[in-house]
């Protein structure tokens, strides 16, 4: 099954490689800020959006124990290194999937849904956001994080395609969820916390 729409990067055998060793070089301080600030909110069961080959929830699996946790993938090359990954916890690691922002395979909700350095891929974001809300459960979170592209100068300006904006999601909205849109630094994270959960909310790496 393709999970790609059109317009939307690929990642095939050869370009997951690339963007697997370029991801670790450059990425692992978002990637930091994405695991401090998913801990933060304790969560029992986390869906990663877009986990390449799962670093973030393999790392959280050492920090969250106890929790579920399921990463998808587009990329079939991307889900079968995060598997091998996994593989050598023994069995007690995160379940991957090929899926996608439109097609979550898992017959489960979640308390946590997060999105790194994903988000900027998707097309049809309209109908992607209300579809991942309908998985979490009630006090439930979803955080998209990314380069902030109203912040980036210099050479960083070359991945402005690879980045987003506060305005991207001036007209996304949906009843019943608090959107929040925080920075730190050259980061930006989005997030949609069901509006009973945002009156206790825990603050985060980015507050």
């Amino acid at each position: 099954m393709d999970y790609y729409k059109a317009g939307e990067e690929r990642f095939g055998k050869i370009t997951s490689r690339i963007y697997s060793v370029s991801a670790k070089l450059f990425l692992r301080k978002i990637y930091s800020y994405v695991i401090e600030d998913v801990i933060t909110h304790r969560p029992s069961s986390v869906l990663d959006i877009g986990c390449g080959e799962g670093y973030i929830l393999l790392n959280l699996a050492n920090r969250l124990p106890k929790a579920k946790l399921y990463g998808i993938d587009p990329s079939i090359y991307m889900i079968k290194s995060a598997r091998k990954e996994t593989a050598k916890l023994h069995g007690f690691g995160p379940i991957f999937e090929q899926g996608s922002s439109r097609d979550i395979p898992f017959k489960r909700h979640f308390d946590f849904i997060s999105s790194s350095m994903s988000f900027h891929h998707w097309k049809d974001r309209d109908k992607s956001i209300p579809y991942i809300l309908r998985h979490l459960n009630p006090g439930g979170i979803f955080s998209i994080y990314e380069y902030n592209r109203d912040a980036m100068t210099g050479l960083f300006r070359l991945m402005s395609q690879h980045s987003v904006a506060s305005s991207d999601f001036m007209n996304i909205n949906h009843r019943g969820f608090c959107k929040t849109i925080k920075t730190s630094g050259k980061f930006i994270k989005i997030s949609f916390v069901d509006e009973k959960k945002d009156r206790q909310r825990v603050p985060s790496k980015f507050d």
